[in-house]
Formats: structure tokens, sequence, C-alpha cells
């Protein structure tokens, strides 16, 4: 369960506490993604229809990933579907090892960053797919090792590259990402601040006067949406709060209870009020792709 689900007072916070200190969290978040954590568009709108097979595998050591038998990539130009390959790669390591979805979200922030980074564009000049595909697998390797208690070593993601890439290869990599990025390597993602939108518009004491159920609704439509964000190229370009909101609007506009629903908007409403978003059209815009998106149903 998210630990910011179920934020519960101490004897020395108040509800107002409380939620000056999820604002001033929200805040932060906000004003990292568009600085230090912005990340923008390296790919464009390129595609390709032909193939070719991607070196990497999906496996840790033992663990069989069952539902990719291999990745492939775009030939020609890197292009936004060579990215969303990688993504659904990454997705399907993290479910077989049993590791949190957001690490993804992380990894992939790390690779959009990266790849925009003035060094880093011999890569897309060269349409260097061996570098690209390290770049990833380094990426991911770091956002586990960073957030989560289970390891996974150097030499098991070389393993999971078929021994394409040594493990000292994914170590020298890592250390020229840390250097290109300055060590910034905890991004707000779009997951962590929706859940902190969440607990501003439904504190503790407002939870429980909505029908049983909604707040998880919520947060459980929210989660799969921004998890859906994360291999769509378009949303490089957008903050993770503006990704979150829209994500949390869709979900309100799902609810079947009306009291709930334009209780929901109302708050929405004083938050646009009382934080920075983006503008109202690029926030529909991505409320629009997202629940294209969801149409869709893709399969993550």
């Amino acid at each position: 369960e998210c630990p910011y689900f179920h934020q519960k007072t101490s004897s020395t916070m108040n509800q107002n506490d409380l939620r000056a200190a999820t604002s001033d969290s929200l805040s932060l978040m906000m004003e990292q993604e568009r600085t230090i954590y912005a990340s923008f568009d390296y790919l464009g709108n390129k595609n390709r229809d032909h193939k070719e097979n991607i070196v990497l595998s999906n496996s840790v050591g033992d663990l069989q990933v069952k539902n990719r038998d291999t990745v492939c990539f775009s030939g020609g130009s890197l292009t936004p579907s060579d990215r969303t390959l990688i993504v659904d790669w990454c997705y399907a390591i993290v479910d077989e090892c049993q590791l949190d979805r957001d690490g993804v979200a992380v990894a992939m922030n790390i690779v959009d960053r990266f790849m925009n980074n003035p060094s880093s564009k011999v890569i897309l000049k060269l349409n260097d797919r061996v570098q690209y595909q390290l770049v990833a697998v380094t990426a991911l390797y770091i956002a586990i090792k960073l957030n989560e208690i289970v390891a996974v070593g150097s030499d098991g993601f070389s393993a999971i590259s078929q021994g394409t890439y040594a493990a000292e290869d994914i170590e020298e990599m890592e250390r020229i990402i840390l250097y290109r990025l300055s060590w910034r390597l905890n991004p707000p993602t779009s997951l962590q601040v929706g859940y902190q939108i969440l607990a501003l518009l439904l504190p503790n004491e407002v939870t429980k006067t909505l029908e049983e159920g909604t707040y998880h609704f919520l947060a459980d439509e929210t989660k799969i949406q921004v998890e859906n964000s994360v291999r769509d190229n378009y949303f490089t370009t957008r903050w993770p709060s503006t990704i979150a909101l829209a994500a949390i609007l869709n979900a309100i506009e799902q609810l079947v209870n009306d009291k709930d629903y334009k209780y929901l908007l109302k708050a929405v409403q004083l938050m646009l009020e009382e934080f920075d978003f983006c503008s109202p059209m690029i926030l529909l815009s991505a409320k629009e792709r997202l629940r294209h998106l969801m149409d869709e149903n893709v399969e993550l």
C-alpha cells in the first residue's frame, strides 16, 4: 500500500500542520519537475514500420519474463516506438522481480534527461541502438539500486543483456550518467505527485464522508493511467503534475456518486487556484491523451 494513502497525524501534528507539510512537498515537486528534473522530446514524431531484434532478453538470473520473448526496435532512426518497447521491457522486468513499477518512471526520467544532455547527442546522431539500450539497462539498474531493498547487481543486468554488456560496461555507463546528470537521480514521478494531490483533495476527515472505496478507486485509477503514460513519448514533455492531475480528473469523471463527484470537482478548482499547474489547454490535452490510451486498452 502506498505510504501516502493514509497519513496519520501525530500528537505534535494536527490536520492543518499535515496539510501544510503536504502542500510544501507538492510545491517542491512542482519546482523540481520544471527545473533540475525537466525533460524534453529528443525523439520527435519519427516512426518506422520495419523491425530488427534488440539484444535484450527478459530474464534476471533464473527469473524468466513470460509476456515478451524478445524486444524489438524499429530500424533506421531511433523513434518513440523504440522508447515504448524499452518501457515495456522495463515493466516486464520489475513485474517478474515483484518490484515497484514506479521505478520504471524513475529510470525513464534518467534516460530521457541523459539523452537530452548535449554530450549524449552522438547516440541519436549515429542512431546507436547498442548505446541507447545500455543507457536504458543502466538507468533501470540505478533506479532499482536507489529505491528497492532487493538489489540486482551489475552481473544480473549483464545477464539481462545476454552478455552484450559486461558488468563493467554497465558500471562505466553508471558513472557517466551520474556525472552528466550531476547525481540528480530522484525525480518526482507522476505517481508521487498524484498521491500528494489526492492527499490534499481528500484529507482523512473528508475521506470518511465519501462513499466507501472512493479514495482507493481514485488512487488505483490514477496509478494505472500514469503508469501507462510512461510508455508514451508525448508525455516526456509534460510535467508530472500535469499528468497526475489529468489522470485524477479522468478518475473523478468515472465516479457514480454525484455528491462525491461535485465535491471533488470543486476541490480541484480550488487547488488550481492555489498551485501553479499548467495551462487549462495543456491539462485538457493531457487528460484526453490519457483517456485515449486507456480506451485503446494498452496492456502494460
